[in-house]
C-alpha cells in the first residue's frame, strides 16, 4: 500500500489555526498551503474539537470554491494510506450513491461492470447508507467477509476484477473525523465536505473515474432538483482539479427504485436483476449507470455500444457469473443464490391493502425508511434481522382498487411489527386523480 504522506508540521513550528479559521469567517479563499496544514492538523489531532467545529461551521456558511474542493480531497487522500492498483492494467471506476431508500444499484453494478472488463473496488462505510447499506445486505450470505485488508483488495482485484470490503480506519482517516465531527455539529450536509468526501473516498480507493448517483426527492436528504444539480456541478468540476473525470446521474427518490427493503430480500432482487429477471425500473436504472461507467473507463466509445454491451452481460450471464465469483472469492456460498430456499425467511408476512379506490399519488418514503428499519432491529446496535423486511411495493401512479395490496410486510418480531405498522400504514397515499409522471432520469451532468 503506498505510505501515508509526511507532515508538514514540527512542533517548533507551528501556526495558530485561528487565522485560517478567520479567513474562511470572512469568505476569503485558503490557499493550498492552508488546505494542507488543516488536513495535516486534523490528521495529527492537534486541533482541538471546538476549533474544527469553527471551522466546519465556517466552511458550511463561506462554502469552498472547486479548487479549494480538489485541494481538500487531495489532501484527504494523503492522508492516509491508498489502494495500490498501479499494477493492474485495466480500467477501474467506482459508482457512489448520494441518498436514498433501498439502494440496490452498487452492488449490483459491482459485478455487472467488473464482468466487461472493468476493475470495480467498493470500499464502503457505514455512513454511505441511508438505513443499511451494501455490506449489511452482502453479509446475508453466510460466510461472507467483508473486512479485508488493502492487500486482499488489490489481490482480488487483479484475480476477478471486483470487491466489497468495509473502509479500513486507515483510509482518508482526515474523512471519518470530519464526518464524526459533522454528525455532532449539524454540519453532516456540509456540502464542499460531501463533495471532497466522496472524491477522496473513491480515489483512494483506487478509482480513476468515478460515476455518481444523486437521489432527488422525498426519500433521500436531497429534496429538491437545483440543489442536486449543484452537488453534480461541485462534483464533476472539482474532480479535474484531481486530472480525473466524474459523470454524475440525478435520478428520482420518490419512490422505492425495485419493489423491496430488506436485506435478504434486497439481496435477492440483485440476483433477479443480475440474471435479466426482476423490476424494470430498477433494471433500466442500473442499465443506464452501468453505462455511464463503462462508457467512461473506456471500454464503449458510445452510448450505444455500451447499452449493447451492459444489456448482454446481463442476458448471457456473465453478470450473474461475476457475483458468484465474488461471494466465492470472499468466504460466501455462491450456491446460496441458486436455490431461493437457502435465503432467510421470516416467520409472518402482512398484507397492507387499499381502503378506497384511485391512483397511488405520492409515497412517503421516510415512513417506508422507518418501518423497515424498525422491522429489522431494535436499535442501531443490534444485530440486524435478515429475514425482515417488505416486498411487493407498489409503484407510484398505480391504479388501485379497495382490498388491492400496496406491500407485504415480512417480519419475525410481533412487538416491533407492531411500531412499524405505525409508519408503514400512512406510507402510501391514494387519491382519486394520477399524479404527474416522474421521470426516473432528470438530468446527466459531466
Amino acid at each position: 500500500m503506498c505510505p501515508k504522506k509526511q507532515s508538514v508540521q514540527s512542533k517548533s513550528n507551528t501556526v495558530s489555526i485561528v487565522p485560517l479559521i478567520e479567513k474562511k469567517r470572512d469568505g476569503l479563499t485558503w490557499t493550498n498551503d492552508d488546505i494542507r496544514y488543516i488536513v495535516d492538523a486534523i490528521a495529527h489531532h492537534t486541533l482541538p474539537d471546538y476549533q474544527l467545529s469553527a471551522l466546519l461551521m465556517a466552511i458550511y456558511f463561506k462554502d469552498l470554491n472547486v479548487q479549494e474542493i480538489a485541494a481538500f480531497a487531495e489532501e484527504i487522500i494523503l492522508s492516509g494510506t491508498v489502494l495500490d492498483v498501479r499494477s493492474i492494467a485495466l480500467p477501474k471506476i467506482s459508482l457512489y450513491t448520494i441518498g436514498g431508500v433501498g439502494n440496490k444499484t452498487n452492488l449490483a453494478l459491482t459485478a455487472l461492470v467488473a464482468s466487461c472488463g472493468v476493475v470495480v473496488p467498493n470500499i464502503v462505510t457505514p455512513q454511505e447508507s441511508f438505513m443499511f447499506g451494501d455490506l449489511d445486505k452482502i453479509k446475508a450470505i453466510p460466510g461472507m467477509k467483508t473486512d479485508l485488508p488493502l492487500e486482499t483488495c488489490v489481490k482480488q482485484l487483479k484475480k476477478i476484477g471486483c470487491c466489497i470490503s468495509q473502509q479500513p480506519d486507515s483510509l482518508v482517516p482526515v474523512d471519518n473525523d470530519l464526518i464524526k465531527m459533522g454528525q455532532a455539529t449539524a454540519t453532516a450536509n456540509c456540502l464542499p465536505i460531501l463533495v471532497s468526501s466522496i472524491l477522496s473516498k473513491r480515489i483512494a480507493s483506487g478509482s480513476e473515474n468515478i460515476v455518481v448517483d444523486i437521489k432527488c426527492g422525498n426519500g433521500s436528504f436531497i429534496r429538491d432538483v437545483a440543489q442536486a444539480k449543484h452537488i453534480a456541478s461541485l462534483l464533476t468540476k472539482s474532480i479535474r482539479g484531481l486530472q480525473r473525470r466524474c459523470v454524475a446521474l440525478i435520478t428520482d427518490m420518490n419512490q422505492p427504485v425495485g419493489n423491496t427493503l430488506g436485506t435478504a430480500l434486497e439481496l435477492k432482487e440483485i440476483a433477479d436483476v443480475l440474471q435479466d429477471r426482476g423490476d424494470e425500473t430498477l433494471k433500466e436504472l442500473i442499465i443506464r449507470l452501468g453505462m455511464e461507467m463503462i462508457r467512461l473507463s473506456g471500454v464503449s466509445g458510445s452510448t450505444l455500444s455500451a447499452k449493447q454491451t451492459i444489456v448482454q452481460h446481463l442476458k448471457d450471464g456473465s453478470a450473474f457469473k461475476k457475483f458468484k465469483e465474488l461471494i466465492k472469492e470472499q468466504g460466501g456460498d455462491p450456491a446460496f443464490l441458486d436455490n431461493e430456499k437457502k435465503f432467510p425467511k421470516a416467520k409472518h408476512t402482512y398484507k397492507i391493502v387499499a381502503n378506497k379506490r384511485g391512483y397511488i399519488h405520492s409515497i412517503n418514503m421516510a415512513f417506508l425508511a422507518k418501518g423497515v428499519e424498525v422491522l429489522m432491529r431494535q436499535d442501531k446496535n443490534s444485530p440486524i434481522d435478515p429475514a425482515a423486511g417488505i416486498t411487493d411495493l407498489q409503484p407510484l401512479g398505480k391504479q388501485i382498487q379497495p382490498g388491492d395490496p400496496v406491500m407485504t410486510i415480512h417480519y419475525n418480531d410481533t412487538s416491533r411489527f407492531n411500531t412499524a405498522m405505525e409508519y408503514l400504514r400512512k406510507a402510501y397515499c391514494i387519491a382519486p386523480k394520477r399524479p404527474s409522471n416522474s421521470d426516473l432520469f432528470i438530468e446527466r451532468v459531466a
